[in-house]
């Protein structure tokens, strides 16, 4: 049997739903088994749609420092040094165009620049994400959107957003990137530009080809091109049931509930 030791050199990993427990987490058998797969060399990275900042928080309880691409791959930090790699943006002139497509459907938008998450209308699904995360908003009035270099949008409502998907992609999407990560939930960035696209960029500057040397875990809608393109795509059980049938070729991690990804990675590197 070929070597994965020597086959993969790195794994790249989703975040919520996918490395973290369903309380937001890093389980205590995930830590060990992240630790054991630094000590091999294996490079890591987190790619997510959350901000930067917000995925180094969680960073910060592994010994040694992940490479972060967030926002869907809009925004890439240095490993080091957190200063910004590779950023793509919305063009301002679309972001106009969709803020005046859903004013009528009385949707709560939420912009995330290079410096963090803004906001003109707080509501129950941000403050529940401060409380789960501990990463804030900073408000701003509507008009302040325009001043700002958005990598991506998030749109949320209280009812299924699938239809609104549907109209925005019809519209939109010879300009945009949209992703449905929840039932209500959308996220918007320039088109072209995804997790698979950053991290494949990121891992070779680091000579690592990623569509034959990198295993990557993914749950969302938004984590299906990573998941083609590794040289090993790994789906969550708990990803939803489309996206499964979506990836069926490929091998199914336990849920995260049940340290999923630190389970096949002990697996793999027998660790």
């Amino acid at each position: 049997m070929e070597d994965h030791i020597l086959k993969y050199k790195a794994v790249v990993t989703d975040l919520d739903g996918t490395l973290l427990n369903p309380q937001g987490q890093l389980s205590t058998h995930t830590l060990v088994i992240l630790k054991k797969l630094s000590a091999l060399g294996i490079t890591l990275v987190f790619a997510t749609g959350r901000h930067p900042r917000d995925a180094q928080r969680i960073a910060q309880a592994l010994e040694q420092r992940p490479h972060i691409v967030g926002l869907n791959g809009s925004l890439t930090l240095c490993q080091q040094s957190d200063a910004i790699l590779c950023e793509h943006v919305i063009a301002q002139d679309i972001i106009a165009d969709i803020m005046r497509f859903i004013a009528p459907y009385h949707i709560h938008l939420s912009a995330f620049d290079s410096h963090g998450w803004k906001l003109y209308e707080v509501n129950e699904m941000a403050n529940d994400y401060v409380k789960l995360s501990g990463f804030s908003y900073l408000q701003i009035a509507p008009s302040d959107i325009f001043s700002l270099k958005i990598n991506k949008l998030l749109l949320w409502s209280t009812n299924d957003i699938a239809p609104l998907e549907q109209r925005l992609q019809q519209q939109f999407g010879q300009y945009l990137a949209c992703y449905r990560t929840f039932a209500q939930q959308l996220e918007i960035g320039p088109r072209g530009i995804s997790k698979a696209s950053a991290v494949a960029a990121l891992l070779a500057e680091k000579g690592i080809d990623f569509q034959r040397q990198a295993i990557a875990f993914g749950d969302g809608h938004n984590d299906t091109e990573m998941l083609r393109q590794a040289g090993l795509g790994i789906v969550m059980d708990n990803a939803p049931c489309e996206l499964k049938m979506q990836l069926g070729t490929l091998p199914v991690a336990q849920s995260n509930a049940d340290d999923g990804v630190a389970q096949m990675l002990q697996h793999i590197f027998k660790i």
